[in-house]
Formats: structure tokens, sequence, C-alpha cells
């Protein structure tokens, strides 16, 4: 009995509290959950502008689907056609742009619209691909029940270029901090896991 109490209390955290892999995955969870919303808001952007028009029904039963539910159908959508949707726009952006004198401000302003959706096309790609990559990252935490520090979880886990890219990412997203996704604490924590 005292063994099995020695085990558990050495997986807790500095503070003697949450066990130190429940920390980072919740973190890791916190993160994706700020990375999707960001992609949704970046298609909500893009609707406003009206660079993308959705219409019609995705089901068509008593069960609708939510507004959240609809909007990352869509970015999926977007995800599966994102290489096509590059070429088409790429290439009616380079007519435009080999026009020369003859181009009118229409081509012009549609070229521009086109340029802006591609780059909005790229961040929710970026994004979700991020959140993608938090899933099995926090399957790889969840392992680490022997580490007692949170950071250490993070660090040993973030050994791969894209983990280590994703670490300095969610250290540097302005909308992260902006929306206080972590606490001073987990902050400490992601910055100390290094990158």
């Amino acid at each position: 009995m005292a063994l099995c109490l020695l085990i558990l209390a050495g997986t807790m955290d500095n503070d003697g509290g949450t066990p130190a892999w429940i920390v980072c995955v919740d973190i890791l969870n916190k993160a994706k959950r700020e990375l999707v919303t960001q992609a949704i808001e970046t298609l909500e952007k893009e609707i406003d502008a009206k660079r993308i028009d959705i219409k019609g029904n995705l089901i068509t039963v008593p069960d609708q689907p939510s507004d959240a539910e609809m909007k990352l159908f869509v970015v999926g959508q977007i995800m599966t056609n994102a290489e096509e949707m590059r070429h088409k726009y790429g290439d009616y952006i380079k007519s435009v742009q080999t026009k020369g004198k003859d181009i009118t401000a229409s081509e012009i302003e549609s070229a521009e619209r086109a340029r802006l959706f591609l780059m909005a096309i790229d961040k929710i790609e970026i994004l979700m691909n991020y959140s993608r990559q938090l899933d099995a990252w926090m399957n790889d935490a969840s392992m680490k029940v022997d580490l007692l520090d949170p950071s250490e979880i993070l660090k040993s886990t973030s050994t791969t270029d894209e983990r280590k890219e994703l670490l300095r990412f969610l250290k540097t997203n302005k909308t992260l901090e902006r929306e206080e996704t972590f606490s001073k604490k987990e902050k400490a924590i992601i910055e100390a896991a290094g990158a």
C-alpha cells in the first residue's frame, strides 16, 4: 500500500496537486480548441468580406447542424480542396498580373480578393494542421506518468521538428496571448519546455 501511494505522489506536479501529465494534456487541449477557434474565425472573416459564400443545407433532417458544426464542415472542405483552390486562384491572379495596360480596375480588385482568399486558406490550413498534431501530442504526454515536471513532459514529447515548430508557435501566437488562453503558470511551463 505504501508503495502505491509513493508512486502516485511521484506523478504530481511540483505544487502537489494535479498530476504533471494532466497539466500538459490540459495545456495542449486548450491550444487545440483555440487553434480551431482561430480557423473558424478566419472563415467567418472571409464570409463577412464576401470572399466565401456558403449556400444550401448540409443535412436535411430534424437535427440540423449547429453553426459551429457547419463552419467546421466548411473548414474541412477547404482543407480537402486547398491545393485545387491554390492552383485555380493562383492561375487567375497570374493571368490578371500579365495583362499589362489592358487590365481593368475590377480585374485588379478580383485578383486582390483572390490573393486575400488564398492567404486565408493558408492560415486555416496551418491552424488545422497544428490542431491535428496536438491530438497525437496529447496522447504522448498522457503516457509520461513517471515525470514530475510538466515542462519536462512537453520537452520530452516535442522532439520532432513539427512539434518544436508548434511549441514555438504556441509561445509566439498573438491571439493566444490576447485571448489569455494560458494562465501565467501554463505560459511558464511552455516557456520552460524550450523550442
